[in-house]
């Protein structure tokens, strides 16, 4: 993580304080609340919250497509809206159909 935004986020989430303290995950003040490629951009800079959005940066696998996706805030978009039309395409359960797992890895 880098060092600026570790020293930034000490008093908002300092250690022992329970779970009540809150930081969006991106990072970029001015986009904290639009769906854009600011988030890959705060991951390629190492301004990143999660070890799950380090490894993005840092997987040899997932790189490139970090680095491309904030450079090009339309590369972004299409593989966003790619991205929603797949989803769609999944058949929801609703009602008794489906279940909420009690833990994720496992079937109740």
């Amino acid at each position: 993580m880098d060092s600026t935004l570790r020293t930034q986020l000490k008093p908002v989430c300092p250690q022992g304080m329970g779970s009540n303290n809150v930081t969006f995950l991106d990072q970029n003040p001015s986009s904290s609340n639009i769906v854009d490629n600011s988030f890959f951009d705060q991951i390629v800079k190492q301004r990143r919250i999660l070890p799950i959005d380090q490894a993005l940066a840092r997987d040899s696998e997932t790189k490139v497509f970090a680095q491309q996706l904030a450079q090009n805030p339309n590369t972004f978009a299409t593989k966003l809206a790619s991205a929603m039309v797949k989803l769609q395409a999944l058949d929801v359960l609703t009602g008794n159909q489906g279940q909420i797992r009690k833990v994720c890895s496992k079937f109740n």
